[in-house]
């Protein structure tokens, strides 16, 4: 695919930058995976992270000192530069859920019948 880029006019995507051979083509850089690569980047492919986006359990967003983000997951202490994914709830994750809740409105309401019989 051949790449219409235009200096100083196309919008990359962070953390892209574009670079020109010595016979005049052009290709582009993701900072962020360390690639390049000949097709233009196009912006909406690419997750950005926003300040006070929502992240999964025990992730934490932090910026590097070039501005970049970078994620810390506190389970594993490790870092990685790309966005990390939701995991989909589970279907036992789900039935834990649900039996929490039932257990707890069950409870709340045999308490609450118990403490009635008390003030007659």
């Amino acid at each position: 695919m051949s790449t219409a880029y235009i200096p100083g006019k196309t919008k990359l995507p962070a953390n892209w930058a574009a670079r020109q051979t010595a016979d005049g083509r052009w290709y582009f850089i993701d900072h962020v995976n360390k690639k390049t690569q000949w097709d233009l980047p196009v912006p909406e492919k690419y997750e950005v992270f926003k300040e006070g986006d929502a992240l999964p359990p025990n992730w934490e967003a932090r910026k590097a000192v070039d501005g970049r983000w970078y994620f810390v997951n506190h389970v594993t202490k490790t870092t990685q530069w790309n966005l990390p994914q939701r995991a989909p709830v589970s279907t036992s994750q789900s039935t834990v859920k649900a039996n929490f809740v039932e257990t707890m409105f069950t409870t709340t309401s045999s308490t609450s019948s118990d403490d009635d019989d008390d003030d007659d």
